[in-house]
């Protein structure tokens, strides 16, 4: 027996037998063998036969206790991190090999999400009607608007959705609520479900708001947007009248609200304009003008996502309040412009009506002081420096 293993483990033959086994290994994993069993066997025997001969020298070794032990640490680690190596490398062409000959099944969860799409878009959605209790509860929460003006528009080309609005303005119309309520035209949304729209929101009407809020109570969600290309003016003031728009059925993707950073050039709003000369005002009426202009072009965004309602407190950075400011600044500037060109008063809806409708409502009012700046520029009006 002692001949067999100083034969098995002699320098030699385990210098030529390890690397064969580890090569024969490497071989069975090609794709002409594909013997993966075979192969960890040939890994388990050569890294056994290295450990073998590691534990045959320390054992006739002469050397001391601390040597051997450090050598055969190191020969031990070097062993078991080449053959966790090489057994990772078997596992990994054993599984590629595995997907090439049998591909993965469908993916089960894809197909169930897919079912359910397919459901989804054929199974019928019931018409809406709003039932008695839901009219009830409209009743008790919108009679304090009575005469509110409103205007109901539904998808063209959509039954449904015309029955519903006229379903609506019938709620609306008919006392105890009593709104000034009227089917608009049909008009092509690019949404499902209901929409609130407002001419301004930076001043939306209360009775919108509390209409969004009462259907939302009932469960059904409300999207609120502005509506850019429409202005209503009511004298000298904007007219509460807004929007309510149906479209086909199903929910409204709700996108949410950010508030966003407000880009606000700084005007000097303390000095008198009423002590400047023509040469300052109209410097001061140019500038003024083009700030409004910038801010109304680098904040649509911030416009479009704001949602204040009328009467309530402006909140800190709030696209309203930073027009405000502009607004009182201007309309001290054109009143002093008016009076130095004589020239009677015109009336812009950012500035006299307080109402931001339209597709650029504060770009109009900078342009027409820009127009009566340009005006101002050899008028025979005298400045107030000469007049002393």
């Amino acid at each position: 027996m002692h001949v067999v293993l100083d034969s098995l483990f002699d320098w030699l033959v385990v210098g030529f037998g390890v690397p064969i086994l580890i090569g024969v290994g490497l071989a069975l994993l090609a794709d002409e063998f594909k013997e993966f069993i075979a192969a960890r066997v040939c890994f388990y025997l050569a890294a056994a036969w290295v450990c073998g001969k590691a534990l045959m020298w320390s054992w006739s070794a002469q050397d001391r206790f601390v040597v051997k032990a450090l050598i055969g640490f190191f020969v031990f680690g070097t062993v078991g991190v080449a053959l966790i190596g090489l057994l990772y490398l078997t596992t990994k062409r054993e599984k590629t090999v595995a997907r090439e000959v049998s591909p993965a099944g469908p993916d089960l969860s894809s197909i169930a999400n897919d079912v359910a799409a397919i459901k989804k878009n054929t199974t019928p959605i019931p018409d809406r009607h709003l039932t008695i209790e839901q009219i009830r509860y409209l009743e008790a929460n919108l009679k304090r608007y009575r005469k509110q003006p409103v205007r109901v528009s539904y998808l063209i080309g959509d039954v449904e959705s015309q029955k519903y609005a006229q379903e609506i303005v019938n709620v609306l119309a008919t006392p105890p609520l009593g709104w000034e309520a009227s089917l608009g035209l049909p008009s092509q949304f690019d949404f499902s479900g209901i929409a609130i729209a407002v001419q301004d929101p930076t001043e939306v009407p209360p009775a919108a708001e509390s209409l969004a809020s009462s259907l939302e109570a009932l469960g059904i969600k409300i999207l609120r947007i502005p509506q850019s290309n429409a202005v209503s003016i009511d004298g000298n003031k904007p007219s509460p009248i807004f929007d309510v728009w149906i479209g086909n059925r199903g929910e409204p993707a709700l996108p949410p609200r950010k508030k966003m950073r407000l880009n606000v050039r700084y005007q000097n709003s303390e000095t008198p304009v009423a002590s400047m000369s023509n040469t300052d005002l109209e410097s001061v009426a140019h500038d003024l003008a083009d700030a409004m202009r910038a801010f109304e072009a680098t904040n649509k965004v911030q416009f479009a996502n704001e949602w204040h309602i009328s009467g309530k407190p402006l909140e800190k950075g709030s696209y309203r309040l930073a027009f405000e400011t502009y607004r009182k600044r201007a309309l001290h500037v054109r009143s002093e412009l008016w009076k130095r060109l004589n020239i009677q008063p015109a009336t812009t809806f950012a500035l006299d009506a307080d109402y931001l409708g339209g597709p650029a409502p504060i770009t109009d009012a900078a342009n027409y002081l820009d127009e009566l700046a340009k005006q101002l520029r050899g008028a025979t009006s005298v400045s107030p420096v000469s007049n002393k």
